[in-house]
């Protein structure tokens, strides 16, 4: 992400409710919640490969709708 979108992304982020956490509380030893975890083992699991689309449409599809086009 270009650093110039940082801030951004940042308040998209809170105002869909989710907060950032300062980078000296997280790192790699930093455990993700059993919650969480279970979370998304149940949207695996329950994900529908048919309606998946891959990456690159995607990304066309958003560049697309951002230049207009």
């Amino acid at each position: 992400m270009p650093e110039e979108r940082f801030s951004f992304f940042l308040e998209l982020m809170s105002q869909m409710g989710f907060e950032a956490i300062p980078d000296q509380e997280v790192s790699e030893d930093t455990p993700v919640p059993q919650g969480a975890q279970q979370l998304v083992r149940e949207r695996m699991a329950a994900l529908e490969e048919s309606r998946c689309l891959p990456w690159k449409t995607v990304y066309a599809q958003l560049k697309a709708r951002r230049s207009g086009i």
